[in-house]
C-alpha cells in the first residue's frame, strides 16, 4: 500500500471509527434490521431467474457433495458424535410416547395400511423366496412326524399309542428312507403350500389387521425407556455400522446416479421459482425478516465485540477503505 497524506489518513481512520460505532453495541440492531428490511424490498423486484442459472447451483451443489474430498477429521468426528449420543442420558429420561402421540402414530399406521399394492407385492416376493420356501417345507415336515409320533389321539384310545408305534415300525421297514422320502414328497409339494400361504396372508392381513396390530404393539412399547436399545446394539454395534455406512456413501456420491439425484431436485426447484421474486420465495420457504433479524443478532454481537476488542475489527474495515483513499479520484477530491 501507497502512503497517504495527513488529511487522506485523518478521514480513514475517521470512517473506520464511524463504522466500528455503527456496527457496535446499541447501534447494531437498528443497523441490521434497516438493511435486511430493505434488502427485502430489493428482494421483491429480484427474480431468481435474473441473478443465478441451475447449472451455476448445480455445479456448485456437485462440488460439495459429490467432488469434494472428505477430510480425515470428518469420519472421527461423526463417529464420536454418534458414540455422545448412543450414551445420552435423553434416552433415559424419554419413552417413545413422549416423542409421538398415539393419534399421530394411528394416522402414521392408517398411511402404511393404505399402501396396499406395495404389501401385496412384498408379501409376494417374500413367499417365493426359497429361503420362505425351504421354511415352510421344515415347519410341514415336523409337523407331520410330531404328528405321527405324538399324536394325541393315541393317548385317548386304549391301545392306540402301540398302534401307532407299531405302524411307524411297519413303515420303517417297508421304507428305510422314510424320512429322507417324507420331506421329499413336501419339498414337491411345497409350491400349493406357498400359494396358500400367500392367499392366507393377502386375505387376512387387512388394513384393519395391521392398525390393530401396530396399536397393540404401541400399548406394549410407548412407555418402554428409549434407552432399552442399549440392551440388543452395543456401542461397538454403532461404529461397525458406521464405518460400513460411510464407506457406502464414499462410494454413492461418485455414482452418476447420486448426481443425477441432485440435478434433478435443483432443476426442479429452479423450474418452479426462477419466475417468481426473491422476496416471494423466501416468503414460500417461510423466511420472514423478523427471523433474519433474530439469527443475525444471536450471533453477530458477540463476534463483532470479539473482533473489535483485539483490534481486528478496525484492521478488516481499514484494510477494505484504504485502497480508495490512495486512489487518484480520492486525491483529486482531496485537492492533492
Amino acid at each position: 500500500m501507497g502512503t497517504l497524506s495527513a488529511k487522506a489518513e485523518q478521514l480513514l481512520e475517521a470512517q473506520v471509527a464511524f463504522l466500528v460505532d455503527q456496527i457496535t453495541a446499541d447501534n447494531l440492531q437498528p443497523l441490521v434490521e434497516r438493511n435486511v428490511r430493505q434488502a427485502l424490498e430489493d428482494a421483491k423486484q429480484i427474480k431468481l431467474g435474473d441473478v443465478i442459472t441451475s447449472e451455476s447451483i448445480k455445479k456448485t451443489a456437485i462440488k460439495y457433495a459429490s467432488d469434494m474430498e472428505i477430510g480425515p477429521g470428518v469420519p472421527e468426528l461423526v463417529g464420536d458424535i454418534a458414540r455422545e449420543i448412543y450414551h445420552n442420558k435423553i434416552f433415559d429420561e424419554h419413552t417413545p410416547g413422549d416423542l409421538m402421540t398415539q393419534k399421530e402414530y394411528k394416522e402414521f399406521l392408517v398411511k402404511v395400511a393404505e399402501m396396499e399394492d406395495a404389501r401385496k407385492q412384498l408379501i409376494s416376493e417374500v413367499v417365493s423366496n426359497p429361503f420362505y420356501a425351504s421354511l415352510m417345507s421344515d415347519l410341514l415336515y415336523h409337523g407331520i412326524q410330531d404328528y405321527i409320533t405324538t399324536n394325541p389321539l393315541a393317548k385317548k384310545i386304549p391301545g392306540a399309542q402301540s398302534m401307532m408305534k407299531f405302524g411307524k415300525s411297519m413303515m420303517d421297514k417297508a421304507t428305510p428312507n422314510l424320512e429322507a422320502a417324507l420331506k421329499k414328497y413336501v419339498a414337491s409339494n411345497i409350491s400349493v403350500t406357498l400359494r396358500e400361504s400367500e392367499r392366507f396372508l393377502n386375505k387376512n392381513l387387512t388394513n384393519e389387521k395391521i392398525i390393530e396390530l401396530g396399536l397393540d404393539a404401541w400399548v406394549d412399547f410407548k412407555d418402554l425407556k428409549i434407552s432399552g436399545f442399549r440392551r440388543y446394539i452395543t456401542t461397538n454395534d454403532i461404529e461397525e455400522a458406521y464405518v460400513a455406512g460411510f464407506e457406502y456413501w464414499k462410494h454413492l456420491r461418485t455414482t452418476d446416479f447420486y448426481k443425477a439425484c441432485i440435478s434433478a431436485v435443483i432443476d426442479f426447484f429452479y423450474d418452479k421459482y426462477k419466475y417468481i421474486s426473491l422476496y416471494d420465495l423466501l416468503q414460500d420457504l417461510y423466511i420472514k425478516e423478523e427471523m433474519l433479524v433474530d439469527d443475525a443478532m444471536t450471533f453477530a454481537p458477540m463476534v463483532i465485540e470479539y473482533l473489535k476488542q483485539r483490534g481486528m475489527l478496525q484492521d478488516a474495515l481499514r484494510r477494505n477503505l484504504q485502497p480508495f483513499f490512495e486512489s487518484d479520484a480520492a486525491a483529486a477530491i482531496l485537492g492533492e
